[in-house]
This record gives C-alpha cells, structure tokens and sequence, in this order.
C-alpha cells in the first residue's frame, strides 16, 4: 500500500467518525429547534456562536475549522425552523 492510499484510509476513517458525529449534533439541533419554538426563543444565538467559535482559537488550522463551523451553524438553524 502507497503512502497516498494509508493517509486516504486515516481520512476516511475520520470522515465516518465526522460523518457521525456532525448527524448526532444536527439531531440534537432539532430537538433545540422544538424547545426553542415551544418557548418562543430566537433560532439565532449570535453569544453560543461566539462561544462554539472560540473554542478553535488554539486548533492548528483554526481558520479552516471556523469556516466549517459556519457552515454547520447555518444547517443547525435551517433544521431548527
């Protein structure tokens, strides 16, 4: 097996663990959705964002990770409507 094809299976086994992980938030995500609706609470938490964001402050690619959780904030707000 190449290098290319061993770092390709580390990726994808981290992908099924993203893969996983990103579909167990984006549940929780609805389930926040209905407690928010049944208490008439914004969908939008600009101070949770923050907080989540700060969160990538000492990742090495921080910028990457900040892009991508932005990404995840929009999905999480369009399945909590």
């Amino acid at each position: 097996m190449s290098k290319i094809e061993t770092l390709r299976n580390k990726i994808d086994d981290i992908d099924n663990e993203i893969i996983s992980l990103l579909d167990s938030r984006f549940e929780l995500s609805k389930e926040i959705g209905k407690e928010k609706a049944k208490k008439n609470i914004a969908i939008t938490d600009k101070n949770r964002e923050k907080e989540i964001l700060a969160k990538t402050e000492k990742a090495k690619n921080k910028d990457a990770i900040k892009i991508t959780y932005k990404t995840i904030f929009e999905q999480s707000k369009k399945m909590q409507k």
